[in-house]
């Protein structure tokens, strides 16, 4: 629960009813702005003020609130999971597209994957693993990219592992985008060809994620900022170009916890534009944006 401490007040004098709707003040936007960083660990900086405007307009209007105002005090009255989810909704951006920052996936296709495979073949693991956690999946394109290239890299041996793709989001909006799995051939066009083949079945100028595509990845919606508990590890997370909405001390404490849920010698990627420092606790550089798990024991 958001420990905002909010102050009721009127609506401006002598605003109409349709001016109310669309009216938000500096003192209602800092108090909105502690919510989300309480909440959701997100900062927001003053610059956007318009933005967040905006992008409340369609909450209030679907509540039938008047003012801001309005809407700040029945959160904090009422802050309901269902209330938590529409703000998550409103304030995230879920920009994103196919082989975004292609160099992370040519590392996992190439470096990562091949590497598991020979530690698993050293230990002769009846049942080897490669989970994959993808920690911001917005509307799909990486998660689904991921579960091709496992299956692309294990090639014939795919059927001997374990494997997964969990995908998770702030966004409720964005996993229902995900869910559906269609894209247009203009989003598509970015990947390569036999990762476009691997990810989809055509239909007319859509394309579907194929079945067997799907069933290798588990939505769900997640907080960074909250609690969570895996029954096991995860051999490589994404978490890419989430960590620009948190200031450094947020960004530390979400990547010490990604860090603890991945195995002893996994790779974390984090976006092109996002650093973590060269050795952020449990972790090391090796790449640009990605870092290998240490065997560093994390409270």
């Amino acid at each position: 629960m958001p420990s905002t401490r909010f102050r009721r007040r009127p609506p401006p004098e002598g605003s109409s009813p349709d001016a109310a709707k669309v009216a938000m003040t500096r003192d209602d936007f800092d108090q909105i702005r502690e919510v989300v960083h309480d909440s959701f660990g997100i900062s927001l900086s003053t610059a956007k003020f318009p933005l967040v405007r905006a992008r409340l307009q369609g909450i209030l209007r679907e509540r039938r609130i008047e003012s801001a105002s309005e809407y700040i005090d029945q959160f904090l009255a009422k802050p309901s999971a269902e209330a938590m989810s529409e703000l998550a909704d409103a304030i995230t951006t879920n920009h994103t597209y196919f082989w975004r920052e292609n160099a992370h996936f040519t590392d996992l296709l190439e470096r990562v994957i091949p590497e598991w495979m020979r530690k698993r073949a050293e230990t002769r693991a009846v049942k080897p693993s490669l989970r994959i956690w993808c920690a911001a999946a917005s509307t799909g394109q990486e998660p689904y990219t991921l579960a091709a290239l496992v299956r692309l890299g294990l090639g014939s041996a795919f059927d001997r592992w374990d494997t997964g793709v969990l995908a998770t989001d702030i966004s409720a909006r964005a996993l229902d985008v995900a869910r559906r799995g269609v894209y247009s051939s203009a989003e598509v066009q970015p990947l390569p060809e036999r990762v476009r083949r691997a990810l989809f079945d055509q239909r007319g100028s859509d394309f579907d994620v194929r079945q067997d595509i799907r069933s290798d990845v588990l939505y769900r919606r997640l907080n960074l900022l909250g609690e969570w508990k895996f029954r096991q590890n995860f051999e490589v997370i994404f978490a890419r170009n989430v960590m620009i909405y948190f200031n450094e001390e947020t960004r530390m404490h979400v990547a010490r916890a990604l860090a603890k849920d991945l195995r002893p010698g996994g790779t974390l990627y984090v976006g092109l534009s996002e650093s973590l420092g060269p050795n952020p606790p449990g972790l090391k550089a090796v790449a640009p944006a990605i870092y290998r798990r240490t065997d560093e024991v994390l409270p």
